[in-house]
């Protein structure tokens, strides 16, 4: 059975609760946080009503309303019958935003459905990737996204690690395979935070986790004397599932909370996990933090389209003549090009830039800063360029 359009617009009934209390969070930045959920979907485990379970996934996940989401234990019996395509359907059919989906498969359940891991967002997707983890039971995988943010650029992971008590040293190996795969990540791309979730099998305690030894739990920075449990749903015991921040970054966690924990009918719940969900602000770039006396709007500068690929329009109004100087710059403040360097007339002018750099190089995907200076004054807006 293919599970299709599953929303009901006025009928988000579930975590009315959860979103109430979301809500009250405030943005420190004058930016919107980033919201992520984590949370492990149960697959489609024989006799647990898999259908009617998405369907109630779906209602809570639209009343909270996440920006990224990293999903565990994610079912597909056929390229049009995929838990995460689905989810990322019916968000987009109710919020009319384009959601995007990265899956990969890890191995066949119960002898009746590809399982895997899944990253949905709504965020602009700049690259993807995985990367095998040390096999116990089943293969397991880290996966990657690269996303543009108002922040500026950032990397998300998620993961499912092996899960008999047994496995402990299988798991600590995959924990340092994904540090190693996280730290190329960030070398290769630099952004203004890295957040890793997923369901770990192991609790705050175990060895694996005390190997994140640069990473901070979002649950206990807010919540220290809490437990935070996450499994199993019903009366939770233990903490398995985490959203953690990678700590060379700053980064504000203005909210955690504990999601998808209430039985939609009286007795069967979403999941046989609970979920979280944490939202995190990071500090923008030093281009990106620049307070200027004339403001975009005074110089009416302009990038279209933007997002672009792979020509940007860029333009601008001089109300006096002005020494001007155009650049564009990457996301770490490297100079990509000079468009401009030039004493020009009032009036209206108009650039191309071909997303290469000064000596005709193609650049990657990602954000980018054009920074206009007119005499003493400067400005500076963003650029997303996009394949």
């Amino acid at each position: 059975m293919v599970v299709k359009k599953m929303v009901r617009k006025g009928q988000c009934f579930l975590a009315v609760i959860w979103f109430l209390s979301w809500s009250l969070s405030s943005s420190v930045t004058g930016q919107e946080p980033i919201s992520v959920i984590t949370y492990n979907l149960e697959g489609m485990k024989p006799g647990t009503a898999w259908e009617t379970r998405l369907i109630h996934i779906i209602d809570g996940l639209i009343a909270l309303n996440p920006d990224i989401m990293g999903f565990q234990e994610v079912a597909q019996t056929s390229a049009a019958n995929n838990m995460a395509q689905t989810i990322a359907d019916s968000l987009s059919t109710h919020f009319n935003v384009p959601y995007h989906v990265y899956w990969q498969s890890t191995h066949v359940a119960y002898d009746s459905y590809t399982e895997g891991i899944a990253i949905v967002t709504k965020l602009p997707v700049l690259g993807t990737g995985y990367q095998n983890l040390p096999i116990a039971v089943f293969p397991r995988k880290v996966l990657w996204n690269r996303l543009a943010s108002d922040f500026g650029e950032v990397h998300f992971f998620t993961t499912h690690l092996a899960y008999r008590e047994e496995d402990n040293t299988f798991r600590i190996n995959q924990v340092n395979t994904i540090k190693n795969y996280i730290n190329g990540k960030m070398d290769a791309f630099p952004a203004v935070g890295t957040l890793l979730c997923g369901d770990f099998n192991c609790t705050p305690d175990s060895d694996p986790i005390a190997a994140l030894v640069n990473y901070s739990s979002s649950w206990f920075t807010l919540h220290p004397t809490l437990s935070g449990y996450t499994f199993p749903v019903e009366v939770p015991t233990k903490k398995i599932d985490y959203i953690f921040t990678e700590n060379s970054t700053p980064v504000t966690i203005t909210n955690c909370s504990l999601i998808m924990y209430s039985p939609y009918d009286g007795v069967n719940y979403p999941s046989d996990h609970r979920g979280i969900q944490a939202a995190f602000e990071f500090q923008p770039t030093a281009l990106d933090e620049e307070i200027n006396p004339i403001t975009p709007a005074a110089f009416n500068l302009q990038c279209y389209p933007n997002p672009f690929n792979p020509v940007a329009k860029i333009s601008y109004d001089l109300p006096a003549d002005a020494n001007v100087s155009l650049t564009i710059f990457d996301l770490s403040g490297q100079k990509i090009s000079m468009l401009a360097s030039e004493t020009q007339s009032s009036g209206h002018h108009e650039y191309r830039w071909n997303s290469t750099q000064q000596d005709g190089t193609p650049v990657s995907t990602g954000i980018y800063f054009v920074r206009l200076t007119a005499g003493t004054d400067t400005t500076v807006i963003k650029l997303l360029y996009l394949k």
